[in-house]
């Protein structure tokens, strides 16, 4: 055992270039995973859990094969081994001693389980770490800790480099973030050091070894099966990706996983790109398709909600993208918008009942800023997180009948409030007022202090046209505040005889760029477009005037039926503008000239044109009258925007039910008692199994004794054992089978001189052994051999003399 034992020590020592690519392909597969999982809020990162069980299978395996142990063996203890960390892992505290299961864990394992089997069927990465999940993800490294060393023990390095490099391939199909060009050249490194680290290890192997007739050594030199196989893969995989990368599903996976990671049956759908710029067209979509469904109070003037999915915070003179916000698990009112965005002004409570029907994101929308979230839906509820800007992110994308219910803090300032400042209104609306234009009580609110980091939100790009920056000064040359500024941006882009809002634009919106779309009357579709060309406009140039401004991608209001439920479709896709004013928060701008009148905007509450009366500070109303001047007449809106009662909306509405076959996959608790009966049964005979190859193993080794204790337990299981006052030679002859060669060499073993058997003797017990063997299948049935594999008489019986 001994010589077994350096042995295989030697054979692991001897692949050393195997064993370093193996750790560094285990080491960048756990780097893929860290695109994939999102940090952990409490408790160890997940990289200590999975280096933890990668580090177990390697020493579980390490020792096992060191002392010669069979396949069985060490299957058997890898089994063993990670079910004692599935506990600790998924159910510690469900645990006595931290590893002895109760009534509890269960229960625990099949809720943590059935969560991670909804993560992995429709989860849109990174998503949440739970604890099912890092199971899922630590038997994985178990094994690929325990196949590394196995395969390098046993002189197989295909086995113990190819499941790694396989599982990065998996983890890189799922990962559908673009990834760096030096990603791919080190994992093509990993694969030429796999395939020369076979090739050098296998001579150095061969050292030693015996050698042909024409002096080659019998070990294996050349790539092989298995360095053919990588070979294969890899340069299959580039070629798949490349050629065929369209057509692989987001998912990544088999087809027990719908295509695109939806659930419910759903292989359709709509969802958008998270960036809007001047040659965007994304949003251009007029289909009557609901999006999704909404029920709020019947109070609530459904025609100004907007439902917000994310918002932009990042330009680069060509694409408005969200930029790099921290997402966090919200605990009870905290945690849902950094605290200093939230809104400063007049918020009213809003409760709305939200189902989706064709929207397919990981985003959710919900009416601006949330405050709470509730759903039936556990990955839903269990997973969800906040983005700092209060978008609400799911770990997977939505499907048809998701259901959920989110409470909003909606800002609900009338531009009266807007308008105020210490208690006076600003000159364009005292202009307004003094022609009779507008009408309202100034409120008295002064400016709060910034936000820290906000002013980041006025950054524009190197190299801007400056003529956007100088036409932004002369529209807002006579306002007086910065929410005069944004109404006469936002005016400016709503005029239709300046800009034209067309969804029939010939070869595609392909100005190059926003100076060309703004000032070069020769440009394709020269100041003509849709929502995404009029928001980034406008943003660009309120952040040229030094006002924090973002984009935002969502919903306009949808219309309402007669069962009172908002119908959101997709022509109420949209991009709009949010501009910070420091006594509010975030103000909400639309310059987009939609004439449908889909999308309200901030002017629209007026009953003027904001640059009517944007009037230079020694022009008054009077001379602007004398000089020819006239308001636009219309009748001027003087009530605020009501208030809304706070009760929350009562009732819900029906989940559509999921498609035949595609039920969640759930794991009921008793099935546990099932799976553990199961393995107690097999364990039995696998032991006895596994105890008996051991046996054989040391009888090729000259020990006699391991005969005799095999078939000593065998008659104990067959009902027929030794009796304990009988010599060997005595319980042989009672026996009825052929035994006294297999005794009488057993007797000389432990009675007679010290040293090895003769060889002569050591033969005739084997062939004792064998003939008993065959005489106990002749006397005893099939059936009652068969049940004696679950006999347990052999494990309180043996006689050893």
């Amino acid at each position: 055992m001994g010589r077994g034992m350096a042995g295989r020590h030697h054979e692991i020592m001897v692949y050393r270039y195997s064993r370093l690519i193996g750790i560094a392909a285990v080491a960048f597969a756990l780097l893929r995973l860290g695109r994939l999982l999102r940090p952990v809020e409490s408790g160890p990162p997940w990289q200590m859990v999975l280096l933890a069980a990668f580090a177990l299978g390697a020493v579980v395996t390490w020792l096992i094969v060191t002392y010669r142990y069979g396949t069985l063996t060490t299957l058997a203890a890898n089994v063993i081994g990670f079910l004692l960390a599935t506990i600790r892992i998924a159910a510690p505290g469900t645990a006595r001693f931290g590893i002895v299961p109760t009534s509890e864990t269960g229960a625990v394992l099949s809720e943590e389980l059935a969560f991670a089997v909804e993560l992995i069927r429709f989860g849109s990465a990174p998503v949440l770490p739970v604890r099912g999940l890092v199971l899922v993800i630590a038997a994985v490294f178990w094994a690929l800790g325990a196949l590394l060393v196995w395969g390098l023990a046993t002189q197989k390095p295909g086995v113990a480099l190819l499941p790694v490099l396989l599982f990065h391939l998996q983890l890189a199909t799922i990962d559908r973030i673009p990834t760096p060009t030096s990603w791919l050249v080190f994992f093509l490194l990993l694969v030429a050091g796999a395939l020369a680290a076979m090739v050098i290890d296998e001579r150095r192997s061969g050292a030693g070894r015996l050698r042909t007739g024409s002096g080659s050594f019998k070990g294996r030199t050349a790539l092989g099966a298995p360095g053919i196989f990588i070979v294969g893969l890899v340069t299959g995989s580039l070629f798949v990706g490349a050629v065929l990368g369209d057509f692989v599903p987001p998912s990544g996976v088999l087809e027990w996983r719908s295509r695109s990671g939806l659930g419910g049956g759903i292989y359709g759908g709509v969802s958008y790109n998270l960036f809007v710029s001047t040659v965007q067209s994304d949003l251009l979509a007029l289909g009557d398709e609901p999006v999704f469904v909404a029920a709020v109070p019947e109070n609530v003037d459904s025609s100004q909600l907007y439902w917000k999915l994310v918002t932009l915070e990042t330009y680069d003179g060509t694409n408005w993208y969200p930029g790099n916000l921290p997402f966090t698990r919200p605990a009870g009112t905290e945690g849902w918008e950094r605290p200093d965005f939230t809104y400063r002004g007049e918020t009213q409570t809003i409760d709305q009942v939200i189902q989706i029907r064709s929207l397919r994101m990981n985003y959710l929308p919900a009416l601006y800023s949330p405050t709470a979230l509730a759903s039936e839906n556990t990955i839903l509820s269990e997973s969800f997180s906040v983005r700092q800007d209060g978008s609400l992110r799911f770990d997977a994308r939505t499907f048809e009948g998701l259901t959920y219910t989110v409470q909003s803090e909606v800002p609900a300032d009338t531009p009266a409030m807007l308008a105020s400042t210490n208690g006076v209104f600003s000159r364009m609306f005292r202009n307004a007022a003094s022609a009779g234009a507008f009408a309202g009580t100034a409120i008295r609110k002064s400016a709060e202090p910034r936000p820290a980091g906000i002013d980041a939100l006025t950054e524009l790009p190197g190299g801007l046209d400056g003529r956007i920056a100088t036409l932004a000064q002369e529209l807002v040359v006579n306002a007086e505040t910065p929410y005069e500024q944004a109404l006469l941006i936002e005016a400016f882009y709503r005029d239709r005889d300046v800009f034209a809002y067309s969804v029939d634009i010939d070869g595609g919106h392909t100005a190059t760029n926003l100076s060309d779309w703004l000032f070069d009357p020769e440009s394709p579709n020269y100041r003509t477009g849709y929502c995404e060309q009029f928001a980034t406009g406008m943003a660009v140039m309120t952040r040229s005037l030094g006002l924090p401004t973002r984009v935002v991608l969502g919903f306009t209001p949808g219309e309402t039926n007669e069962d009172g439920l908002v119908i959101v479709r997709q022509r109420n896709a949209h991009a709009w503008v949010e501009v910070w004013l420091d006594a509010h928060g975030w103000v909400r701008f639309d310059p987009t000239p939609r004439s449908d009148g889909i999308n309200p905007s901030a002017s629209g509450e007026l009953a003027f044109d904001p640059g009517d009366f944007a009037l230079p500070p020694d022009v008054s109303v009077e001379d602007a009258f004398a000089d020819g001047f006239t308001p636009d007449g219309r009748d001027p809106r003087l009530e605020l925007l009501d208030r809304i009662n706070d009760a929350p909306f009562e009732g819900s509405l029906e989940p559509l039910p999921a498609a035949p076959g595609d039920q969640p996959l759930t794991v009921p608790s008793y099935l546990w008692l099932l799976v553990a009966v199961a393995s107690a049964a097999v364990a039995l005979p696998v032991y006895k199994l596994v105890r008996r190859r051991r046996r054989l193993r040391r009888l090729r080794d000259g020990e006699i004794a391991a005969a005799w204790e095999e078939i000593v337990d065998r008659l104990a299981d067959l009902r027929s054992p030794i009796e304990a006052d009988e010599t060997p030679l005595e319980a042989a002859r009672r026996s009825g089978v052929p035994l006294e060669p297999l005794a009488a060499s057993y007797a000389r073993a432990i009675y007679g001189p010290e040293g090895p058997l003769p060889t002569a003797v050591l033969e005739r017990g084997t062939t004792g052994f064998t003939a008993t063997e065959e005489a106990l299948k002749e006397r005893y049935p099939r059936s009652r051999r068969a049940a004696a594999w679950w006999s347990v008489r052999s494990l309180r019986f043996r006689r050893r003399s």
